[in-house]
């Protein structure tokens, strides 16, 4: 009996001391457990803190990304803009016309020119919020708007440009290029230009020069120039600037109606094409030089000072600047149509390797060829790209200043 009462009770006390010690060690564990849920609140609350600044710009990033502003106003009405987004609409940008979506709109478009027509300059709207884009475009050179180089206008009312000067790297300006890829953007500058051209085409071609012109009071004094050429080679002008030339199309054979297509069927059929810009501005070149290459004609350039910046090759063209009178420059022409080897000299690079300058100026042509598409892009990115500045200015002279006198060289009288 003695012995089961001592086993007895010696059982309560290993109990007990069991007891004891699971108490003591939860009690530990609970206080350690406590302790570190308060290190870890605070690590957890400091960092929160920290991630609420990031998930503050995540947030914000996030919420950038699920309500981004994707609202293009356009201020003038005056032109009709018909493809739209057409190479980029999943990006989703919208479009309208409407003032009163001012207020909600996160680029607001101004053309310059309209600008100058209207004389509205003194009457612009304010930016509704700190980060609405206000662009102002032109496809135009300062000659014949010269608010496009009113540097005040521009830093005044606007904060972004877009327009022909050929910059892409800057946040601040769209770049609008004529070419080498088509302009897809508005009614008024319909271009067709053939695929990149890889054969040198066959010398049957029959007729030689051709000239083609509608806007008669060039700043470049072309008409002028054409006029003084005439008389040392034949020159088929068949637009309305020294026309001496009816042309006659079956547009029924046409693949489009567009009058741009009608251009590249004539160019087909001549050797070459005086491709002389109406005005003579840095990276102003225009479809007077991509209409002929497009199609193996041979671009007689008068334009941008810095036309090789945009050629396949330097000999792509016949630079009127390297001759000194029209009569040289008709005499080279001369030459070229009669000898193969100068001829293939300025096509060789149809059939060559295009240089690494060339593909960059060729892809760039082809991302802004929608101009719409360029600004879509480029209010999307100001929104959601920690790399953009948060306060955009325009760039110093985003639309080239030109030579305001006509073009002249001493002119040889000697027949």
């Amino acid at each position: 009996m003695k012995n089961k009462t001592l086993i007895f009770f010696i059982t309560l006390i290993y109990i007990f001391i069991v007891l004891y010690s699971t108490s003591i060690l939860f009690k530990i564990d609970k206080s350690t457990n406590s302790h570190e849920n308060v290190i870890l609140d605070h690590s957890s609350n400091s960092n929160t803190n920290n991630k609420l600044v990031r998930n503050s710009t995540s947030a914000s990033t996030h919420s950038t990304k699920t309500e981004i502003n994707k609202l293009i106003l356009s201020w003038d009405p005056g032109y009709s803009f018909f493809s739209q987004f057409s190479d980029c609409k999943e990006l989703g940008c919208q479009f309208t016309y409407d003032k009163t979506a001012i207020s909600k709109a996160g680029l607001v478009l101004f053309s310059v020119a309209w600008a100058q027509k209207l004389n509205y300059s003194g009457q612009m709207p304010k930016r509704e919020f700190p980060e609405q884009i206000f662009m102002g475009f032109s496809f135009e050179p300062a000659t014949y708007y010269n608010l496009t180089v009113n540097q005040t206008f521009i830093q005044e009312h606007l904060n972004a440009t877009a327009g022909f000067r050929y910059i892409t790297n800057e946040p601040s300006h769209v770049y609008m290029p004529y070419g080498p890829e088509c302009v897809k953007n508005m009614w008024g500058y319909i271009f067709r230009y053939g695929p990149p051209i890889t054969k040198i085409p066959e010398n049957n071609r029959e007729n030689k020069i051709l000239f083609a012109a509608s806007n008669c009071k060039s700043f470049t004094g072309r008409d002028q120039f054409v006029t003084e050429l005439m008389k040392y080679i034949n020159i088929d002008s068949i637009g309305k600037c020294v026309h001496n030339k009816n042309i006659t199309v079956n547009r029924a054979e046409m693949t489009a109606h567009q009058n741009g297509d009608v251009k590249l069927q004539i160019l087909k059929t001549y050797k070459f094409a005086l491709a002389i810009e109406n005005s003579e501005c840095d990276d102003y070149v225009t479809e007077k030089l991509w209409e002929p290459l497009s199609v193996g004609t041979i671009p007689i350039y008068l334009g941008a000072k810095n036309v090789k910046r945009f050629l396949p090759h330097p000999d792509a063209i016949i630079d009127i600047r390297d001759f000194d009178s029209a009569q040289s420059l008709s005499d080279y022409i001369k030459l070229v149509d009669t000898n193969e080897t100068l001829r293939r000299k300025h096509l060789q690079w149809i059939e060559e390797p295009r240089t690494k300058e060339y593909q960059q100026l060729y892809k760039d042509s082809k991302d802004y060829s929608d101009m719409f598409c360029g600004m879509c892009r480029r209010l999307i990115d100001y929104q959601t790209n920690p790399n953009m500045p948060r306060v955009l200015r325009p760039i110093d002279i985003p639309f080239p200043e030109c030579e305001l006198k006509p073009f002249s060289f001493p002119i040889n009288s000697a027949v």
